[in-house]
């Protein structure tokens, strides 16, 4: 009968924890991105690494609902480090899923994803 009484206390602790996260993975993207010689077109001129034939496995073993291209994306770091940073907000929900949180952490995960998009969107206008 304790956790109940400290569910809501529980709950917003872990909602401002996972906030505070995606905020910060965002904030450090932003700040890569700004400090990155960033030449948005490598990332799409790279030579796929997934098998011509369908479903064929790579020799990486990648499997079939990954992008041919995504770990080439990978290759640059303003990407690799907010891809890293995505890994440890879900591993954070993983450790304690709660499901009074499902909104607003999916919220606040949109949020984060759209403003990420717009800033490579302007990135890639700029250049």
């Amino acid at each position: 009968h304790f956790f109940p009484a400290v569910q809501p206390i529980f709950d917003a602790r872990m909602e401002f924890r996972i906030c505070e996260m995606l905020d910060v993975a965002f904030l450090t993207f932003q700040s890569e991105l700004g400090r990155y010689d960033w030449v948005g077109s490598t990332a799409l001129t790279s030579t796929p690494t997934a098998p011509a034939t369908p479903g064929a496995s790579s020799s990486g073993g990648s499997s079939g609902w990954l992008h041919p291209q995504a770990l080439d994306l990978t290759r640059h770091r303003p990407l690799a480090v907010f891809t890293n940073d995505l890994i440890q907000v879900f591993n954070e929900i993983r450790q304690c899923p709660l499901h009074a949180l499902r909104t607003s952490v999916s919220r606040q995960l949109f949020e984060c994803l759209s403003g990420a998009l717009n800033l490579l969107r302007s990135v890639r206008q700029s250049s």
